[in-house]
């Protein structure tokens, strides 16, 4: 009975965890996303760090945005003049 009552407990708390994560199923993986505490989102697949999601658009709050990041991702567009629109 005692052996009952551990492995129940262990199952709720499996199952809670699993409740309060954000998880995906494709045919193939299991994509697991979760906020941040810097406003972003941390995407696992398959229970690895695949990469962080940043909002590093226009509409990003520049004080919530880091900065290395930010040089990282402007880098490209300052190489190339901007289009002309038609």
């Amino acid at each position: 009975m005692h052996d009952a009552i551990i492995l129940g407990s262990v199952l709720v708390v499996i199952a809670a965890i699993e409740i309060s994560t954000h998880v995906l199923w494709s045919p193939y993986y299991r994509i697991t996303y979760a906020p941040t505490s810097q406003n972003s989102y941390r995407l696992d697949v398959d229970h690895d760090f695949y990469q962080d999601l940043l909002n590093l658009g226009a509409s990003a709050d520049p004080r919530a945005t880091n900065s290395s990041a930010r040089k990282y991702y402007d880098f490209p567009y300052a190489m190339v003049p901007p289009a002309e629109e038609s």
